[in-house]
């Protein structure tokens, strides 16, 4: 398995895949990823697609007509992680491994880090 390297994050040919899927379904361009205050632990994952993306942030180009956007606020808890797409007999989700994170609920959804 090979798998695409930023600055930022890894993604899996699985997830990049996933994501360019996304976007085509969506007509839109960018998929939004980063991390907001809630959730059980502290803080939880957000994916959005939309046709503008925070300038200030990561773009990673994903194909011709398909990008994963960091917003700024974001790049600091999400640095080093590895992005993957699962599909198993349960179904299928975007599997975030953040060595950053110090804990996260069973969803894995929500995260809390120790910054």
């Amino acid at each position: 398995m090979t798998s695409l390297t930023t600055t930022t994050v890894t993604l899996t040919d699985k997830a990049k895949e996933h994501l360019i899927n996304i976007t085509k379904s969506q007509e839109k361009p960018y998929v939004l990823f980063g991390v907001d205050g809630g959730g059980c632990a502290g803080f939880s994952y957000y994916w959005k697609v939309d046709d503008q993306y925070d300038p200030e942030g990561e773009l990673i180009q994903l194909d011709d007509n398909a990008y994963l956007a960091i917003d700024n606020a974001s790049i600091m808890y999400v640095l080093g992680s590895k992005i993957d797409y699962v599909s198993d007999v349960m179904g299928s989700t975007i599997q975030v491994d953040n060595p950053l994170a110090q804990s996260s609920c069973g969803c894995g959804e929500s995260i809390s880090f120790n910054f």
